[in-house]
């Protein structure tokens, strides 16, 4: 036994695992009752991370030993380990069996509820996810920072606004962490809650200095004062964290011969505003030259766009529950020569497999407004379809893509938006009054742009300020705030979520709409000129502060609708109030110079010769 114990020491110290396991199941032919060797089986194939095979073995000896403190945490080890792997390749069902049976046999850890939460939450089941969260605090978790991170996601989802908020500021008081203080921010933001905004903001500088920050990129868009570097950095460092495997061996640089391959990657084609911009667009690819696919992470919905943009291709694959591995050997089995990323970091995307570089050519178009950075100094895009506005050719720089400009702006529309005529006192806006709009989300409505909008009204007594708030406690916080800077809260009209075709229908009764900074309109300013009606905007250096100046210039009217300061926008506002004949004229040059921004149809084949240009030049390069 002696020389046994030594013969495995020997194998353990060199990393021989099997071989181990191999001299144990001889001898435990020997004596096929002994659970000493089965015990160690299992803790050899631990070790060599086999951890369903340990736990087999574990399971049997423990079935007579059920006192044996040892076993049973070798047992609760195995299960976690299972449980978190399948997580990481996104079989949340499986996951769900691990955690489920790891529960049951140790419930007093805290630990293994907040892992299962965690896989609840991701498998979208966000009511069962909280109780979870809460159980895991009831049981000790309530030191963790991280703990109270998640369930603030999941309070999130399920628009419960205060008690999400409630976690974040728990978890940035157990430990400054970067996810709590830019997640409290884009809430606040959301909530229109502004007065801890200077000091989170001042929080924000402050890690941005630090080589070690690690920041969500897609919040970071509403906040003020980032500049490109900056935004660059951030999306390098988010790479970072985001999990890499360096086994996974997928680059690919070979084209298809003949017929090329385009793979349009998002969890947004679904009921969104992306289906308004590109369903028409992609709807004309040339099928004689173009396969199209599309690769969508999302849940399947029964709503007609989903459906519409499922019926664009025989080839749309469903990649919500593949793990990174195996949607890159997806991606690199269908030989796709072009894989066009429309989501960026945005909810469920899967910008992290662009690390791998599955197909040739990978292109950063639309879905998120900046650099997807690089990794490794490699960048995730090759190329960023933008135009001559969106991105300051002086800032090309801070991109990790080459740009390629679109024209005339990097967004297209789909031919249409459905619309119907609803009365202007559905909505209880002063006959009397001149209305100005916002209709953009109201996390981008900042504390700085608002009290532009209040100067405005303040400037124009005759009229009223109609902004759609997605939530009671912004619109709550807006009438607060108005009240206290002097302005008669009744000023303010709320606009009301509505179907898509009255939402476009009802802006025929605004005069003029006032975009956000420093995160412009983006859909909802064609959604706009599509109407006949003008919006100012501020143009500022950051990609999402350059969109609305994009679309304007397209349609000849940046003179009149885009200026570089706030002063100007507002001086402007209130001169179109004293002088609504020239805001008559605008209307009407919008309604002549609009058709470039609709015709689909055209975009789609300028961007078809770029693809075959790209495809040319990817070809040269493999055979020089």
């Amino acid at each position: 036994m002696h020389d046994l114990n030594k013969t495995l020491a020997d194998l353990e110290s060199q990393n021989k695992f099997d071989e181990a396991i191999q001299l144990l199941k001889k001898e435990l032919k020997k004596a096929p009752r002994d659970l000493s060797i089965q015990t160690e089986i299992g803790n050899y194939y631990a070790m060599a991370g086999d951890f369903e095979e340990a736990l087999g073995y574990f399971r049997r000896v423990y079935h007579v030993f059920r006192d044996n403190d040892h076993l049973a945490e070798s047992i609760s080890y195995c299960l976690n380990e299972l449980g978190n792997d399948e997580f990481l390749k996104r079989n949340y069902q499986q996951s769900k069996l691990y955690f489920e049976e790891l529960i049951n046999h140790e419930s007093n850890n805290w630990r293994h509820f907040y892992n299962y939460a965690n896989v609840l939450q991701a498998n979208n089941e966000i009511k069962i996810s909280v109780s979870h969260y809460l159980t895991a605090l009831s049981k000790g978790g309530r030191d963790d920072e991280d703990l109270y991170n998640n369930l603030a996601n999941a309070y999130l989802k399920l628009d419960n606004l205060n008690e999400a908020k409630k976690c974040y500021e728990k978890s940035y008081q157990l430990k400054k962490n970067d996810n709590a203080l830019v997640q409290l921010l884009h809430l606040n933001q959301k909530i229109n809650d502004w007065n801890e905004f200077d000091t989170l903001m001042k929080d924000i500088h402050y890690r941005l200095k630090d080589d070690n920050f690690s920041f969500p990129p897609f919040p970071i868009l509403s906040l003020p004062e980032i500049s490109n570097e900056q935004y660059l950095k951030i999306a390098c460092q988010w790479n970072k964290k985001l999990p890499f495997e360096p086994g996974i061996h997928a680059h690919s640089t070979k084209i298809n011969d003949e017929k090329a391959k385009i793979a349009y990657m998002s969890s947004d084609l679904r009921n969104h505003p992306l289906f308004y911009l590109v369903h028409d667009a992609l709807s004309f690819h040339d099928e004689e030259k173009f396969e199209v696919i599309f690769l969508f992470n999302g849940v399947e919905e029964q709503s007609k766009e989903h459906l519409s943009f499922k019926k664009l291709s025989t080839n749309f694959i469903n990649t919500f529950n593949m793990s990174d591995h195996e949607l890159v050997q997806k991606i690199s089995n269908l030989e796709i020569d072009i894989l066009v990323d429309l989501s960026g970091f945005t909810k469920n995307s899967r910008t992290n497999i662009l690390k791998y570089h599955p197909a040739p050519i990978q292109v950063n178009w639309l879905g998120y407004p900046g650099t997807f950075g690089s990794f490794n100094d490699k960048p995730l895009g090759d190329f960023i379809f933008a135009d001559e506005i969106v991105i300051d050719k002086s800032k090309a720089k801070f991109f990790s893509e080459k740009i390629i400009n679109l024209k005339p702006t990097y967004q297209p529309n789909n031919f249409k938006r459905p619309s119907i005529t609803t009365p202007r006192d559905t909505y209880r806006l002063p006959d009397n009054h001149f209305i100005f709009a916002s209709f953009n989300q109201n996390l981008k409505i900042t504390k700085d742009i608002f009290d532009v909008w209040i100067n405005i009204l303040q400037e124009c007594p005759k009229s009223s300020l109609w902004i759609l708030l997605q939530n009671d406690i912004s619109k709550r916080n807006i009438k607060e705030y108005a009240r206290k800077n002097g302005l008669d809260d009744n000023r303010i009209i709320i606009a009301e979520y509505a179907p898509i075709d009255e939402h476009i229908g009802r802006i025929e009764h605004a005069d003029l709409f006032l975009d956000c900074y420093p995160y412009n309109a983006h859909t909802t300013i064609a959604d706009a000129i599509y109407q006949n009606k003008p919006t100012i905007t501020h143009i500022g250096e950051v990609m999402q502060s350059r969109v609305g100046a994009s679309l304007l210039h397209a349609i000849d009217c940046s003179e009149e609708l885009v200026f570089d300061n706030l002063q100007d926008y507002q001086k402007q506002a209130i001169f179109f109030y004293n002088n609504q004949e020239y805001l008559e004229d605008l209307n009407e040059k919008i309604n002549n110079k609009k058709h470039v921004l609709f015709q689909p149809d055209v975009y789609i084949k300028n961007i078809e010769e770029i693809y075959s240009k790209l495809i040319s030049k990817q070809k040269e390069k493999l055979q020089g």
